[in-house]
């Protein structure tokens, strides 16, 4: 789970229908599927922070068409994201993509795409990125 590093008063916030069956809480990542949101993982690129916990039913895309609350990305916000596994040094600048539990799939290192930045080191598993979305 990550945590908020710092926060823009400003940051708007925008609503989506919730794809089927998505149980989403406060401050995961959220992306689309088909025009629905969802949780971003595996390359999706990262449409905001959900500011609402949820429990969509099996039909909501057609039937109850709830919607998911979130927060519109910011690119002066940093976030304090857990690891899969130990980040180096070496590793600051790089992006990385998102696993389905929102922490950093660090075997998707690369020097020019992923959903977030790594930005700082401050332990092997927890440190702070930006959203990317390359």
């Amino acid at each position: 789970m990550w945590k908020l590093h710092s926060f823009n008063k400003d940051t708007s916030t925008e609503t989506r229908i919730a794809t089927n069956s998505l149980v989403i809480v406060n401050w995961d990542f959220v992306g689309t599927t088909a025009g629905f949101a969802t949780k971003a993982w595996v390359g999706a690129t990262i449409i905001g922070i959900s500011n609402s916990n949820g429990t969509y039913a099996a039909d909501n895309q057609t039937v109850a068409k709830a919607e998911v609350n979130y927060l519109l990305p910011n690119e002066t916000v940093r976030y304090k994201i857990a690891a899969d596994a130990a980040i180096a040094q070496a590793n600051v600048w790089s992006y990385f993509d998102l696993n389905a539990n929102q922490t950093v799939d660090v075997a998707t290192a690369s020097a020019t795409t992923g959903q977030v930045q790594l930005i700082e080191l401050v332990g092997q598993t927890d440190s702070i990125y930006s959203i990317a979305n390359k």
